[in-house]
């Protein structure tokens, strides 16, 4: 009976192909990021002021932020495979995060750690509340950072948990730094403690068919700004060694999805990236200084583009890396239809 159901099921005219859910999510399935418009002016939270993230040096650039400080451009849109990727990313940083990492010992993978506890108050409606637990938070491990150094989340040893607990595990969080005198954020997505040495864990997710540009055995490198990255969180946190995994998505096996790439401090490399980053909180400086002037004029509406297009083409010029609208960096930069607005040969020329 039951057979005669299935063969039933499966006959041709009642299984079909069909892509309606994958139509529905393509359609349906969408994201943006958000843009704070840059100021050095405190705010009540204080990721609302301007930060530069040590994962994205390959954007720095004063003029871009004297754009966003003026023109208040909108965030990127992604679409679902854009989304996508970023979440098989995010899926493959948790896994290492959460379950393979901490496999190593609780004394090998240093980072902060949380969890939820049963709380003493209780809502309105009687069941008890919870609290987050969270250890490691302003520890660094031993190592002493200097008054330019914020510690977000710091870096400690995974704690032991109480008895009996053992359904309620400390999950990890990413340790992270604020550098307050060049605005800049570093996030470590660990830090990993061996036997003579220890260092900083960056893992990156890429597609298999970039294997072999980041496999040192055939002249591959790691990317330049990962390596920056990994600069920067050893100049925040005084390690001098860091790992770079390249994690290959869709591998069939652990061993055969990874590649590791070593790296030591380099101070020339770090201090240009602080220099640049003294230049683009320069930039905004001078921008909320040029706000605060010229906020009793009122501009027209027609008139604001060309307004904003003077006021950072007098003050802050463009990098050598962008030579026109469509070579170097501004190929890919969203602020490139303001960098190089339509007639702005002739403007420059005319000067």
């Amino acid at each position: 009976m039951l057979g005669s159901v299935v063969q039933q099921q499966m006959s041709p005219e009642k299984a079909r192909i069909s892509s309606k859910l994958q139509d529905a999510i393509m359609e349906s399935w969408h994201g943006n990021s958000d843009v704070n418009v840059p100021t050095l002016v405190e705010k009540d939270k204080i990721w609302e002021e301007f930060w530069l993230y040590a994962s994205g040096t390959h954007k720095w650039c004063p003029r871009m932020s004297a754009i966003q400080a003026l023109s208040n451009p909108d965030g990127e849109k992604f679409n679902a495979e854009t989304m996508w990727n970023f979440e098989q990313g995010h899926s493959y940083h948790d896994l290492f995060q959460q379950k393979i990492l901490p496999s190593l010992g609780s004394t090998r993978f240093l980072g902060s750690w949380q969890r939820y506890v049963k709380g003493d108050s209780c809502d309105s409606s009687g069941p008890s509340m919870f609290e987050l637990e969270c250890a490691g938070k302003e520890s660094m491990h031993g190592m002493e950072p200097d008054d330019n150094v914020f510690v977000e989340w710091g870096m400690s040893e995974r704690p032991p948990l109480p008895e009996g607990e053992e359904r309620n595990p400390w999950r990890y969080k990413e340790v992270k730094i604020r550098l307050l005198n060049e605005r800049i954020v570093v996030k470590l997505d660990g830090v990993l403690v061996w036997d003579d040495f220890i260092e900083v864990f960056e893992l990156k997710t890429e597609k298999e068919s970039a294997r072999d540009s980041l496999d040192p055995r055939v002249g591959g490198k790691a990317r330049p700004y990962h390596v920056e990255q990994v600069m920067l969180a050893m100049h925040a946190t005084g390690i001098r060694r860091a790992r770079i995994v390249y994690l290959f998505k869709g591998g069939m096996s652990l061993s055969g999805s990874m590649l590791e790439h070593e790296i030591f401090y380099d101070e020339e490399i770090a201090k240009e990236l602080l220099a640049r980053a003294k230049s683009c909180k320069e930039a905004v400086r001078r921008c909320d200084e040029f706000k605060l002037e010229e906020a009793e004029k009122s501009i027209e509406a027609e008139k604001c583009d060309d307004y904003v297009y003077d006021a950072v083409i007098d003050h802050f010029p463009r990098l050598a890396e962008c030579p026109m609208k469509s070579k170097g960096k501004a190929q890919k930069c969203s602020c490139r239809d303001i960098c190089f607005p339509n007639g702005y040969l002739k403007k420059e020329k005319k000067k």
